[in-house]
Parts: C-alpha cells; structure tokens; sequence
C-alpha cells in the first residue's frame, strides 16, 4: 500500500524544503541589485560546481584604480556591496524571521558566506573607508528587505526559483514589479 505520494513527488517536496533558504538567499540577491539599477543576468538553485545556487549580475567595472578616482565608481561599488549583502540578509530574514540588527563577522553564520567575503573584499579597495563600509551598508540592506513591498518582491522570485529552478533577469524584474505593485 502507498501513500498517495509519488517518489518523485516526494523527492521534489523535500528539495523545495531544502532548496528554499537558497532560493530566498538568491533571490535577496537579485531584488535588491535589481533595485540597485545592476543588470541581473540569470539567478539559479540548481548546484553548480561548489555552489548550492547562484547568480549572475553584470557588474560596472570596479578596478581599484577607477574606485580611488571617481565618485560614480564609488557609488557602483556600493551598489554591488548592497547586492552583496542582501543574499545573506534575506536568508537570515528567511530562517529566522528578521536579518540580524548588526553586520558580526564572529557570527558563524556570516563568515561563512563567500559573498560577505567578496562584499568586504570590494569595500577594502575604498580609499578611505575601506572595510568600515559594510556595517552601515549592512544596516541600510537590512532595513530595505524588512519594508513589505522589497520583501514581497523577494517572496515571489523566491517562489519562482522554487518551481522554476532558473530564472533570467527579465524574469526577475518582472516578478518583482509586479509584486511591489500588487503589494500596494
């Protein structure tokens, strides 16, 4: 006697559960880099190498030579630092209902992420700032994806991720207009 549940059925439903931390990490991601005014190429769950999941995103040149003489590069820079940041906040939004209030590097969790690493990896190419970046950036990603609209937008290309498995950029930014719209 079965269940009622096909193997394969059962398989899909136990992937989606393991699958939707990475779809919502990937899916901060591609939101706030989307709102950023960065080109998201494609986003992807499916296992690629030693990635779980990942994302294309066409980055603005960030050569340290280019950071330390022009503002507008500065600004990109920051732009990829919040896109950055937000795979790791909008997980931890995800798993534990709220991104944690200040950027920590002796939390396990986020040493562990190689996108906080690249994010503070860029900020050290700042002339001045340098790495003192990240925590305000933090700060300001996180109080991004707690608003409702930029969350529901995240819910949804995380659900999409979750059926679809990929999504390219035009999907994404039409995923999450339509979901800010209809949030209000």
């Amino acid at each position: 006697m079965t269940s009622g549940t096909l193997p394969d059925e059962q398989h899909r439903a136990r992937n989606t559960c393991e699958d939707a931390p990475n779809a919502h990490f990937e899916a901060g991601h591609a939101v706030i880099a989307w709102l950023e005014g960065l080109e998201v190429e494609q986003v992807s769950i499916e296992k690629e190498g030693d990635a779980d999941s990942w994302i294309d995103v066409r980055e603005p040149d960030l050569c340290p030579t280019r950071l330390r003489a022009s503002n507008e590069a500065r600004a990109s820079a920051k732009s990829v630092i919040r896109g950055l940041l937000a795979g790791p906040a909008a997980q931890g939004r995800y798993s534990f209902g709220a991104c944690a209030a200040d950027f920590d590097l002796t939390d396990r969790h986020m040493i562990d992420q190689s996108a906080i690493w690249r994010a503070v990896s860029l900020a050290g190419s700042f002339p001045d700032d340098g790495p003192a970046l990240i925590p305000p950036l933090w700060r300001e990603v996180t109080k991004t994806i707690q608003t409702p609209k930029v969350w529901a937008a995240i819910e949804a290309v995380a659900a999409a991720l979750l059926r679809d498995r990929e999504l390219a950029g035009c999907e994404v930014e039409e995923i999450a207009q339509h979901a800010m719209r209809v949030f209000g």
